[in-house]
């Protein structure tokens, strides 16, 4: 599974990404991470790495910089129809995501808000598997379906 990141953090949580990435990292998820050059707010590889990520997580602590980028990063996961789970120093620094997509962002216990994050994401990858099978299900049936509609046209033919 892969997730992006959209991070605006302040100063002195610069290291919580990466350690969110090694986290993701044991549960078998890669986190892919902005390219940010300053001239434009989501440039074409981050555009990209949003594309192919099967979910978005949103990371916004207080006195963040950076707000401006994430929003506008969000805003592309939504044309992109991600899921998004956000994980805030605060509620009040996230809207419009559901209540139970949000995970408090705790400086002082990382473990808990990170084991919340993982439980999510976890049960967002197995949806994804869930999905997968069914799909790979339906394929099947659908080939089982022409292979006897193919035999049935032979035997048909023989006659």
């Amino acid at each position: 599974m892969k997730v992006f990141l959209s991070h605006s953090t302040s100063p002195y949580d610069a290291s919580t990404p990466a350690r969110l990435r090694a986290v993701a990292a044991a549960y078998g998820i890669q986190i892919l991470l902005p390219e940010r050059n300053g001239r434009t707010l989501v440039n074409a590889e981050t555009r990209g790495k949003i594309a192919q990520s099967d979910a978005v997580v949103a990371l916004v602590t207080n006195h963040a910089s950076q707000v401006n980028n994430v929003n506008e990063e969000l805003k592309v996961a939504n044309s992109f129809n991600k899921a998004i789970i956000s994980l805030a120093e605060s509620q009040d620094l996230i809207l419009n995501v559901p209540k139970n997509q949000i995970v408090i962002f705790d400086r002082q216990d990382p473990i808990a808000h990170e084991q919340q994050l993982m439980d999510i994401l976890t049960r967002l990858q197995q949806k994804k598997k869930a999905e997968e099978n069914f799909k790979l299900a339906l394929f099947t049936l659908a080939g089982i379906g022409l292979g006897l509609l193919a035999l049935s046209s032979l035997s048909t033919d023989e006659e």
